[in-house]
């Protein structure tokens, strides 16, 4: 059993052995020590999904059950907004005390210079979307110093984000947005050049993780593609190559292959083209399983006006 899995479920000496059909125990918040009320107890054969027993904790974390013939079990306990625990049991058992780790919160807001919120969700009068203000969290992957997007979440109407279901590990906190009055751009928390790595350990509670949307001179973005067929539809990414994770912006062809991105900040940036896609959906494209997928990298340099062609 590793060392998360042993915190998730531990298991104490006995004070006294129960007859072998019977099987209780005790669930705790890992942190705090305190009883967890309403927590699911699922008992059923290694190896096989039918339950043996579903239980439910009492409000005072504790539950009970007889019957249950000895053998090899596994039990799962479950709460919302905790991480499951699951682990191996043998019966006859002593009680169990199983702590259940609280998954982590972000919370916080996304505002203007004049401190209204942003918008969330941006559509055209013929509904696709058209622009977003966006927050990713981005999770270190084991064994390296890579980050990649595990969640990711618009604002609600009062520019306000919460993320509250991260397990254990190292986060980082991103913000993307375009097709929105403010312009397009993304940012890391705090800042791109040294984002902060948030450390979870089990429950912490990140508040006021705001970010503040400044009025940039921006330009528009404009060109086409050749499509290898008619009416063929090609995804576009705007990003910065110093901080490739998130997007500055996203665009899709239209039916004649051109493409814009608006209200873009000056700075170098890398246009990344991919297609054709076989399905599409407001923020991202899938490659056309029936067609060779096609890929184009280019990189643009915005100054003091627009770009064409």
């Amino acid at each position: 059993m590793n060392r998360l899995a042993w915190r998730l479920a531990t298991i104490l000496v006995p004070f006294s052995f129960l007859h072998a059909q019977d099987f209780s125990g005790f669930v705790a918040d890992d942190a705090s020590g305190d009883p967890v009320a309403s927590a699911e107890v699922k008992v059923h054969k290694t190896g096989m999904r039918e339950l043996i027993a579903d239980l439910d904790t009492d409000k005072t974390g504790h539950f009970a059950a007889s019957g249950l013939p000895a053998g090899e079990y596994t039990v799962d306990v479950l709460k919302p907004n905790h991480v499951a625990a699951s682990f191996p049991l043998r019966l006859p058992s002593a009680p169990l005390r199983v702590h259940l780790m609280h998954y982590a919160i972000m919370d916080g807001q996304v505002t203007n210079s004049q401190g209204e919120p942003v918008a969330g969700i941006v559509r055209a009068p013929y509904g696709q979307t058209i622009g977003t203000t966006r927050l990713t969290v981005l999770a270190k992957q084991p064994g390296t110093d890579e980050f990649r997007s595990v969640k990711d979440a618009p604002v609600d109407q009062k520019g306000h984000f919460r993320f509250f279901d991260l397990p254990p590990g190292q986060y980082e906190l991103g913000l993307w947005y375009y097709g929105i009055p403010e312009g397009a751009g993304m940012q890391l928390y705090p800042d791109n050049a040294n984002p902060h790595v948030f450390t979870v350990a089990g429950g912490e509670v990140y508040n006021n993780l705001n970010f503040l949307i400044a009025p940039t001179p921006s330009h528009r973005i404009s060109g086409s593609i050749a499509l290898p067929a008619p009416k063929q539809k090609f995804s576009l990414t705007l990003t910065l190559p110093e901080q490739p994770i998130l997007p500055v912006a996203v665009a899709l062809t239209d039916d004649d292959g051109s493409y814009h991105f608006d209200n873009i900040p000056p700075g170098a940036y890398d246009l990344l083209a991919a297609g054709p896609t076989g399905g599409y959906g407001a923020f991202d494209s899938i490659l056309d399983s029936k067609a060779d997928a096609l890929f184009g990298r280019m990189r643009v340099q915005v100054g003091g006006s627009d770009i064409e062609n």
